[in-house]
């Protein structure tokens, strides 16, 4: 009786502690349920990994949208043209000497080689800055002193050809290219020159040769300069058709 009475008891307390052991396969669904839960946390990391590529795509196209449809001025002649523009290559930015002395219109209407207006250039010879002469280079890029090592290359080009006419006649003027000299070194340097010329109230052509001069980074495409001592009342010039050829 007393076996019997052990037998009963070692059942009812193998019975007791498979109970207290049935939490192991409830913390599987514990875990799984924690698993589903985090699915919305993985599924939000997606959607922020693929709107920075829209927002970069946004940014792409308006760049390129706005370098379509506002080109920088001067804009650069495309390569393989006989002729170029001067003045669509280069800035008249570089005033030199007796700057106060000179008065600049880009479009002037008072006289024009072709079409319907010209460069109109007043120097008064005042000598406001002591300096007696007065000029203007025009630069790539815009005011470039050979501060950056960059310029036009007209390598394809053998003339730079003008017009160019005086107020009243009389007008001692000289007219360059190349020759600007800084940090960075024009290509073309020395400058090449027309000399000094004597201008009529009539339109006339002048040229520059360049064949033999290294172009490929060309800082001053075209100068102008007049001095208080060829000048002494000053002078008014107009000019027009400025073109490499």
């Amino acid at each position: 009786m007393f076996i019997a009475l052990v037998v009963v008891m070692s059942i009812m307390v193998c019975g007791c502690t498979d109970h207290q052991g049935m939490p192991a396969p409830t913390s599987t669904p514990a875990s799984t349920s924690s698993t589903t839960a985090g699915l919305p946390t993985t599924v939000t990391t997606v959607q922020q990994t693929t709107a920075p590529p829209a927002e970069t795509s946004t940014v792409v196209t308006a760049v390129t949208t706005d370098a379509v449809t506002t080109p920088s001025t001067p804009s650069q002649t495309p390569s393989g043209t006989s002729r170029a523009d001067m003045s669509s290559l280069f800035y008249p930015s570089g005033w030199m000497g007796d700057t106060n002395d000179i008065e600049y219109a880009a479009n002037s209407a008072d006289s024009a080689h072709s079409g319907p207006d010209a460069i109109k250039i007043h120097y008064s010879a005042e000598k406001t800055s002591g300096m007696g002469w007065a000029g203007i280079y025009w630069l790539y890029p815009d005011n470039n002193w050979g501060t950056f090592d960059d310029g036009r290359d007209l390598s394809e080009y053998t003339h730079l050809t003008f017009w160019v006419k005086g107020a009243v006649g009389g007008e001692k003027v000289e007219f360059k290219v190349g020759g600007v000299d800084g940090t960075y070194r024009d290509s073309l340097f020395p400058f090449l020159t027309t000399g000094v010329l004597t201008l009529s109230t009539e339109w006339e052509e002048h040229s520059i040769a360049l064949t033999g001069a290294d172009l490929s980074r060309v800082m001053g495409g075209f100068c102008w300069v007049s001095a208080a001592a060829q000048n002494p009342s000053g002078c008014t010039i107009y000019l027009d058709d400025i073109y490499y050829e």
